[in-house]
């Protein structure tokens, strides 16, 4: 007979054949006694019922736990409220301001023609202009405007009506077009005003070199003025080109906020826009430079000092708001910075300057050099910083996309520092000084450096623990200080795919919270600050457009449960929980019942409960399962939801999201103060027989003293032994430990006896 052929009244245990008495007993047992850790958590193998609170709990920013979870140091989950222990609200409003309708001209490209001598939207004086599309004669696009006096008849050129010229009246204004003309004193550009004071004022002459050259001419708008012509001339005999004609935009290029004698003030390409600090809603038109705007800052002599790059002299602005060129060949920079009661000037050659005179007049301004970055591109210097050296003393930093550098004043020079930095192309774009710290940006990597005797240099950024959801991907642009959080404007036009949104988030020094997230997809987010110019706000500009908006900052009380008529919120906001598996994904969970606790919840301030399980989906939208909806008074306090009509869902991890909405009042939230789970922890079965096995003579031509030496190593085994007690089945062998032992045993020389032995399957 088959070794594993089993016959009424006989086990197999350990390979070992026992005639048994009576029957065996199968038992379903509890459980299989362990507690399984997993990380910095445990998983109790408990047959009872657990309950686990979502809610604010650990004050600061409030970062959502679970009791269980392992993401207690941030919150990047959620774009609502949470500063406050035991509440989640909807997200601060952002305020969208206006800014002027700007000035225009009609097909600067000189694409539009009527016939080929007509250009349709520019008006030809003394000669017609030729419809000209040949190579190397067209800047951009399809044409260029030809004018040809070759043949006498004097001074010809075509001219076109700026649109909107009050919001230019009394201001700055700047023409610019592409010229290519092979004759020097011949072609220029030009703005001619009426009013007051209103004349033609003509840009420099083309050198005459034969190729493109972008001329521009500026003039102050009379306050008075009732047309402004832009016009493009050849004043003398020979052939011209006009092309690419253009005048002050606010769309596109580079973007930036500065205070500045308790107003803000707004860069746009090559214009300076004010707040209207009457309304606090609106900006004006203050004056155009000419040349993109590269920084601004508020400094010495009462002055708003405004760079516009290495190669064209700085400009700067009195308090009513006149603006002066910088005279003298050094008067360049890309950056400034105001300290130590001067203006440092920085190029992106990687020299510095400074002077305690940067407005002065005739010669210009006594510029002393303050040290030379050598070694670093260009293309990778940003912004200088001031913090302190190892003496407590402060100094400045020049940060860059490889390695911080300190100023050695001293010497006059830049040494390294041991910040060193992965060369990322935003490397060092988000660079603060911010309370006891200098926090340094690369991609959403944010290194905190603490110098000292001995310095720290430790990682606090958005990419740990799993970092931001595919939804806020982006990049660091810009770090901004803050009253009580220092704000990372993560811009998602900066990645190279995903439909993701820029964000701005802050951190308080512990974790990091989503403030703000732009509703459109990867566009860009340039510039933030802190302005009290109207009221108490957070300013940041964003998209191409661009819209500027505000959020409204709280100088005293701060707590929402306190401002109930004076915060504004937005319309919608979402609040994501971390993944749960109560330590481990291995076994399963039974969720049985969900338990809100809401205030302020009406027709129209809602609360939409949801969840999704075991990591199906990771990002923020899909996936979902609604499992209460809250829209009646009668849903405020304690609310209970059974899943399945109490029958439960099973989950290895589940995440939970709440869907926060408001009318059209703008105070009003709904206020979440707890989510309460109720689950069963799950674990396989665990299976047990008893039976008795006697030992009374020989059997399977093992002596009785056989039989009980087997049995006895069987008991004494480390692993797991096969027990069987069907016939000839693979699926009935069974991997047991022996758990119980009894039984009786004869004296003297015999090895008779009865032992009850009880297994257990785990």
């Amino acid at each position: 007979m088959a070794a594993n052929v089993i016959n009424e009244g006989e086990v197999l245990l350990n390979s070992v054949k026992y005639p048994i008495e009576g029957v065996v007993r199968p038992q379903l047992l509890s459980r299989f006694p362990a507690k399984i850790i997993t990380g910095d958590s445990s998983y109790d193998n408990q047959n009872e019922l657990s309950n686990w609170i979502i809610r604010n709990q650990s004050g600061g920013l409030g970062i959502e736990e679970m009791d269980e979870s392992v993401h207690a140091d941030r919150n990047l989950f959620t774009n609502c409220i949470v500063d406050y222990p035991g509440h989640i609200r909807l997200p601060r409003l952002a305020t969208g301001v206006t800014l002027p309708t700007m000035p225009a001209i009609a097909d600067g490209g000189m694409e539009i023609w009527t016939n080929p001598t007509t250009l349709t939207n520019w008006t030809a004086v003394v000669k017609d202009p030729d419809k000209e599309s040949g190579a190397g004669n067209v800047y951009a696009g399809t044409y260029s405007a030809k004018i040809d006096t070759s043949g006498g008849g004097g001074a010809a050129y075509i001219y076109q009506a700026v649109t909107t010229i009050a919001t230019i009246a009394g201001k700055r204004f700047t023409f610019k077009a592409y010229v290519k003309t092979a004759s020097a004193t011949m072609a220029r550009v030009a703005i001619t005003t009426d009013g007051t004071a209103g004349t033609t004022t003509y840009s420099d002459y083309h050198t005459g070199g034969g190729t493109f050259e972008q001329l521009s001419v500026s003039a102050v708008v009379p306050s008075d003025a009732t047309y402004v012509r832009v016009a493009c001339h050849c004043a003398n005999t020979g052939i011209a080109y006009f092309d690419a004609a253009t005048v002050p935009s606010l769309t596109g290029g580079t973007f930036g906020l500065c205070n500045f004698n308790s107003n803000l003030y707004l860069w746009a390409n090559t214009v300076i826009l004010k707040l209207n600090t009457s309304t606090g809603n609106a900006f004006t038109y203050v004056g155009d430079v000419g040349t993109a705007i590269t920084d601004m800052v508020s400094s010495i002599n009462s002055r708003m000092y405004v760079a516009v790059g290495d190669t064209t002299k700085y400009w700067y602005m009195s308090t009513v708001e006149v603006f002066t060129q910088a005279p003298g060949a050094t008067s360049l920079a890309n950056w400034f910075l105001q300290w130590d009661g001067k203006l440092q000037e920085f190029r992106t050659d990687g020299t510095s300057f400074y002077s305690t005179d940067p407005d002065a007049g005739g010669g210009g301004a006594t510029w002393t050099a303050y040290g030379t970055v050598t070694d670093i591109p260009a293309a990778k210097l940003r912004k200088s910083v001031i913090y302190q050296d190892t003496d407590g003393n402060d100094i400045i930093y020049w940060p860059n996309s490889i390695i911080l550098k300190a100023h050695d004043a001293t010497n006059t020079k830049y040494v390294d520092t041991k910040v060193k930095l992965s060369d990322h192309p935003n490397g060092a774009k988000g660079c603060l000084f911010w309370q006891d710290a200098l926090y340094i940006s690369q991609g959403l990597q944010v290194k905190k450096y603490v110098i000292g005797s001995t310095a720290s240099l430790t990682d606090v950024g958005l990419d740990r623990d799993d970092g931001l959801m595919a939804e806020y991907n982006g990049e660091i642009v810009k770090l901004v200080e803050g009253e009580t959080e220092m704000y990372a404007l993560v811009d998602a036009a900066e990645t190279t795919s995903g439909n993701c949104q820029s964000t701005i988030i802050g951190y308080d020094g512990k974790g990091w919270r989503v403030i703000w997230s732009d509703p459109d997809l990867r566009q860009h987010l340039y510039d933030a600050i802190i302005s009290t110019a109207y009221g108490y706000r957070l300013w940041f500009i964003y998209s191409s457009t661009p819209n500027v908006a505000y959020i409204d900052l709280q100088r005293g009380l701060k707590n929402p449960s306190q401002l109930s008529s004076v915060l504004k919120y937005a319309t919608s906001g979402i609040w994501i929980s971390p993944w749960f598996d109560a330590g481990t994904p291995v076994y399963t969970k039974c969720l049985k019942q969900v338990t809100t606790f809401c205030k302020n919840i009406t027709a129209t301030e809602t609360v939409v409960v949801k969840y999704r399980t075991n990591h199906t989906n990771i990002d923020r939208d899909t996936g979902w399962t609604t499992l209460a909806t809250l829209d009646t008074t009668g849903e405020n306090n304690k609310v209970e939801t059974q899943l399945a009509s109490g029958a439960g869902v099973t989950f290895s991890a589940i995440q939970f999201r709440l869907d926060l909405v408001r009318g059209s009042t703008t105070t009003a939230t709904p206020d979440v103060q707890a989510l309460v789970s109720s689950y069963l922890k799950n674990t396989d079965p665990t299976y047990g027989w008893t039976f008795t096995v006697t030992c009374g003579e020989n059997y399977h031509i093992k002596s009785p003293k056989a039989l009980y030496e087997a049995l006895a190593t069987a008991i004494a085994s480390e692993t797991l032994i096969t027990f069987l007690f069907r016939d000839n089945a693979s699926t009935q062998t069974h991997y047991v430990k022996i758990t119980g032992f009894n039984g009786i045993q004869e004296t003297g020389h015999g090895y008779y006896g009865k032992y009850a032995v009880s297994v257990v399957e785990p």
